[in-house]
């Protein structure tokens, strides 16, 4: 049974190049990226979020809705995404999207019931995206388009952790840091940039490599 972050406790599979796997290696750091600067125009995209969008136009329309929400969540959030499996028939796009040319690559192994590291991943869900946003957006309407600060975590929340079906074969678990979180330390927020996050990493927490 999951919990309210969708927390996924098992191994995980991180698919990258060999260049990648290398300066994992060399710097024992794990790379996070921005949300926003992901390749799927709708994955995480803020456009797309549950907003009642009438309400938002007479609250200042998208002025209103860069300052009060993509800003918050983009600005501050950093993505590390695995995968469930590596060995399966749905992985095989998975060594031709993240690895080298010609299916070439690695992929390093995580076993998050025994490591746990940045509060363990959390499932992406890839049904229910629909309605989940029009909850979500029913929850903005009543509240005459006041955000508070538990309904701003559901919306980043859902924004993070679901995705539409076609992306299903992925089976994605994602590393998600809010840099403005009270629990981040200085250490994060000296290392990140406009749109990589560098994260300290026991490379003992590997416990396999796939070539």
């Amino acid at each position: 049974m999951q919990d309210d972050y969708n927390t996924y406790n098992d191994k995980a599979y991180r698919f990258l190049s060999f260049e990648g796997l290398h300066k994992t290696i060399q710097n024992g750091k794990l790379r996070l990226t921005r949300p926003d600067q992901f390749n799927d125009p709708l994955d995480n995209n803020s456009y797309i979020a549950p907003f009642p969008w009438d309400m938002l136009e007479k609250s200042g329309g998208s002025k209103f809705f860069e300052n009060r929400f993509t800003i918050k969540i983009f600005n501050s959030s950093y993505i590390c995404s695995f995968s469930k499996e590596y060995d399966k028939k749905d992985s095989y796009l998975m060594w031709a999207h993240y690895g080298n040319k010609n299916h070439k690559g690695v992929a390093f192994e995580i076993d998050f019931s025994k490591v746990k590291f940045l509060g363990n991943p959390s499932s992406v869900t890839y049904d229910g995206i629909v309605k989940k946003r029009d909850e979500i957006a029913e929850k903005i309407r009543i509240n005459k388009g006041i955000i508070p600060n538990d309904l701003r975590n559901e919306i980043g929340l859902f924004v993070v952790t679901y995705k539409y079906e076609v992306w299903s074969y992925e089976k994605e678990v994602r590393l998600i840091v809010d840099t403005t979180s009270p629990k981040i330390n200085s250490d994060f927020k000296k290392s990140y940039n406009e749109k990589h996050l560098l994260v300290n990493f026991d490379l003992n927490s590997i416990s396999k490599v796939i070539f």
